[in-house]
């Protein structure tokens, strides 16, 4: 009894996204929280990266405090890796059998738009009255439209007019509708796919992240990417998924010193992509219980991470301009600002974006009934 006692103990010292696959699948537990893991720490790298650089802008501080989350801004690669990965687990069963087009459909907007529509409307309204408060010094009638309907940007260079963050949310609606494509058509996915493909592919030769055409950039590259991964970990047997994330992670770090060094370009993109992969299939395929109480911190952050995404930017710029008064400290600041936006992201999160799909029905009327939060 007491040997029992101890290798159980032994078990506990063992993190666990190192602990053995469970022989039987079925045992794999159906919340994934390494993946909101990923999610809490990935929107803190983008909350920290805008914070360092809207500080060192010459209007405010115009000196940056810490260039050491300058990288960033690779947490928004991980985010569009982890879509491509949440997508196909969430939708298995469509990619496998008969697909509910009707409830992928509903399902996305009802994550996506009612949030942004609450974040957005108050930023048009403020730039309405005083088009100067808009990142892009104004708006047109056609981009209020188009910001919410979160449209692809008719041009480039282009700046978001309201919602700084709002850039990689097109993206992220034109992969949906791919992907609604293919669960409709393969062979019309493969053609539409095909030369959005090429044009990632394209942009691979640019020395600057930045596109100067939506359409040719690396991001999608970065969708099919979490896509091939998600098919990775529910077909293929993986005997030792602990040293696959030591290897990703290793791989992550490596490309975040190189970010550190340089810029960003569409390769290092790749790059981050590939290794983002890694980690999320590795720390997926490894996981076999809850995680500890601290990590249950970053699971928490995780799922307030689309409220912290879509408020950081504005609580950042407002409170930086508040500070401006108070504190000559580009350090004091970057502390108080950084601490600020992820109170208001997890406030809203708490106070408006759980109520709000309270009130939204998981399921849309007369639609089929394998509906399943992602």
């Amino acid at each position: 009894m007491r040997d029992a006692e101890e290798r159980r103990h032994a078990r506990r010292l063992i993190p666990f996204f190192f602990r053995p696959i469970p022989s039987n699948p079925d045992a794999r537990p159906k919340t994934l929280y390494t993946l909101q893991i990923g999610r809490g720490l990935a929107a803190l790298a983008v909350l920290f990266y805008h914070a360092n650089l809207i500080i060192g802008l010459p209007k405010y501080f115009g000196t940056r405090a810490a260039d050491i989350f300058m990288p960033g801004r690779a947490g928004v690669h991980y985010f569009f890796v982890l879509s491509g990965f949440v997508i196909v687990l969430a939708h298995w069963r469509d990619l496998t059998e008969s697909p509910d087009i009707g409830s992928f459909a509903w399902k996305r907007f009802r994550r996506v738009y009612p949030m942004i529509w609450v974040v957005l409307i108050p930023l048009m309204g403020l730039v309405a009255i005083a088009p100067s408060f808009s990142p892009a010094g104004g708006a047109s009638p056609w981009q209020f439209l188009a910001a919410l309907m979160i449209t692809p940007p008719l041009h480039r260079p282009y700046a978001e007019p309201f919602l700084v963050a709002e850039w990689t949310l097109r993206y992220e609606i034109i992969f949906y509708l791919l992907f609604l494509v293919l669960l409709k058509s393969r062979s019309l996915f493969v053609v539409l796919t095909l030369p959005v493909l090429i044009a990632g592919m394209v942009s691979l030769s640019s020395t600057t992240e930045e596109p100067t055409n939506f359409w040719v950039a690396p991001y999608f590259l970065l969708f099919f990417m979490g896509m091939a991964g998600g098919w990775a970990f529910k077909s293929l047997p993986i005997g030792r998924p602990a040293w696959l994330l030591v290897l990703g992670l290793a791989g992550l770090i490596a490309c975040a010193w190189v970010a550190y060094r340089t810029d960003i370009t569409p390769l290092l993109t790749v790059a981050i992509g590939l290794v983002s992969t890694i980690v999320v299939v590795g720390a997926a395929r490894a996981e076999t219980g809850r995680p500890s109480a601290l990590a249950r911190v970053f699971t928490f952050l995780g799922d307030a991470s689309y409220s912290i995404y879509l408020v950081h930017y504005p609580l950042l710029s407002i409170s930086t301009k508040m500070l401006m008064p108070v504190t000559n400290s580009p350090y004091l600041a970057f502390l108080i600002v950084t601490g600020l936006a992820l109170a208001g992201g997890i406030g809203c999160h708490l106070m408006v974006e759980r109520p709000l799909l309270r009130r939204i029905p998981r399921r849309p009327p007369g639609f089929g009934r394998r509906a399943k939060e992602s």
